[in-house]
């Protein structure tokens, strides 16, 4: 596992798509490494290997949300409102 940058990121679309289930698969494989006992020199790497694995998967989900934002702006990314404004009925809802 290589250390990236967060601005070495937009380069690398191609690679990142496929990237976080190997970093899931390893991580895992040290996870239980952990439970087991085993292999405690590879148990610092946990830890950067979270780190990273949040990183990609951010940096995923910030250009879909800016991909569908260009093209429309769905429920999920509509200015959230209070609670009590929700349920309220409209003028052509009321009775």
């Amino acid at each position: 596992m290589a250390k990236t940058n967060a601005q070495n990121l937009p380069n690398k679309k191609e690679e990142l798509l496929n990237h976080p289930d190997h970093l899931k698969r390893e991580f895992s494989q040290l996870y239980i490494a952990k439970v087991t006992g085993d292999m405690w020199s590879e148990l610092s790497k946990i830890c950067t290997l979270h780190e990273y694995i949040a990183l990609i998967l951010t940096f995923i989900n910030q250009t879909q949300e800016e991909n569908l934002r260009k093209f429309h702006q769905p429920q999920d990314l509509l200015p959230k409102k209070v609670h009590a404004l929700n349920p309220r009925l409209n003028k052509h809802r009321e009775f």
